[in-house]
């Protein structure tokens, strides 16, 4: 009875330690976006804003280790508008999907470059539905921030924030 209880929970024990193994995430991802831009800039101290709203497409990938649910990693992004304009940002995610078919994910990017700015930060929130067997979909909002202060120019300085909602479709390998 002893012998059959040890073989019972070795059995077990197996069983479990098979089910925790964490491997390699790799999640590409393509969708649109819609954003809001919101630019200040001054010069010798007059202050002119502007506004756009821009719309185009996302590319995204992700590489990282998950194990249990939770994914930690690398997040590259790159939002295209319709006049070819890129924003490309880097950055370190966190995420977990939950046993209900649904997964959250942050990610904060380190550096965010856009044509004609310099390097800013910023974040991206997300939240997908994993139901659909290969395919995620999930529903993004992005906020970045720039601060082009040019240390050449004393009386000058250009802020930016771009704030948006993105819609995309990813295929994660958890090898």
């Amino acid at each position: 009875m002893k012998n059959l209880f040890r073989v019972f929970a070795f059995i077990i024990v197996l069983s479990f330690s098979q089910s925790s193994l964490a491997g390699l995430l790799i999640e590409p991802a393509l969708g649109m976006f819609n954003f809001a831009q919101e630019s200040e800039q001054t010069v010798s101290g007059n202050t002119t804003t502007s506004d756009a709203e821009p719309e185009g497409t996302v590319t995204s990938l992700k590489l990282g280790y998950s194990t249990f649910g939770l994914a930690l990693g690398l997040d590259h992004t790159i939002l295209t508008d319709k006049e070819d304009t890129d924003i490309s940002s880097t950055g370190l995610f966190v995420s977990y999907k939950f046993p209900i078919l649904v997964k959250a994910y942050a990610t904060y990017f380190l550096s965010s470059k856009a044509d004609g700015l310099k390097s800013g930060t910023g974040t991206k929130i997300g939240v997908g539905f994993t139901g659909l067997p290969f395919v995620h979909l999930n529903v993004e909002m992005y906020t970045l921030n720039y601060d082009d202060t040019d240390p050449e120019m004393s009386s000058g300085s250009f802020k930016s924030t771009i704030t948006g909602t993105a819609f995309t479709i990813s295929l994660p390998f958890d090898i």
